[in-house]
């Protein structure tokens, strides 16, 4: 049986220390549902209310916003190693609420729901069943023989609840977490009705899989 490293696992652990470290919660999420079609050559889903671009302009965040949409705009994922006909996707769907008090306080409350999936070709892959250990990735992915190629999903929930205080710096959110000492700086953008943050956080191969939240009120 091959074996061959798992380039997607890799994008999933750059997604789970962004989560990690993310200014807003355990993981960082949001509102309302961004479900949207996987792209024909894998890579990261894109809901039809993410934006193309991101530009820092400032704005007033206090208020109550619903959490609309995860969205990865440069997301350029690579071919599985040994095997360049898989087909990665990753998938986020939001469900919650920030709410920004002019005090100095926010409180989020909501979950994130993430879906990798990967599609292997049976030439990559002996059985299906035992795929995770080809793959040496973990069991909680659930793979399945469709055919020609074996199906491989890993659904994650993560709480998003949380709450700190919060102040700007020009057009930077600057947020404490309870219990925290460091403080995280996101850009942010407020127009035509909803405010967008993307992390500041800068770390080796990082940048590409740094989010866009958008909120609505």
């Amino acid at each position: 049986m091959k074996r061959w490293s798992n380039q997607h696992a890799v994008f999933s652990a750059k997604v789970m220390f962004l989560l990690a470290s993310a200014v807003f919660a355990t993981g960082t999420g949001a509102c309302g549902d961004s479900d949207g079609d996987d792209t024909a050559d894998g890579g990261t889903a894109t809901p039809a209310g993410c934006p193309t671009a991101f530009t820092a302009c400032g704005g007033d965040p206090v208020g109550l916003w619903r959490w609309t949409e995860w969205c990865v705009l440069d997301d350029a994922p690579e071919p599985l190693d040994g095997c360049p006909e898989a087909l990665v996707s990753t998938s986020f769907d939001t469900d919650g609420t920030i709410n920004i008090e002019a005090g100095g306080r926010f409180t989020v409350v909501g979950e994130l729901q993430i879906v990798d999936t990967v599609a292997v070709p049976k030439s990559c892959a002996a059985d299906c069943e035992t795929l995770p250990t080809t793959l040496q990735i973990n069991d909680d992915w659930a793979c399945s023989d469709a055919g020609e190629t074996c199906d491989c999903v890993l659904s994650q929930t993560l709480p998003l609840d949380q709450a700190g205080d919060w102040r700007l710096d020009g057009d930077a959110f600057v947020s404490l977490r309870d219990g925290e000492t460091d403080e995280r700086t996101l850009s942010y953008c407020i127009e035509d009705g909803r405010m967008l943050f993307r992390d500041r956080l800068s770390a080796d191969n990082m940048d590409s899989v740094r989010p866009v939240f958008v909120f609505e009120k």
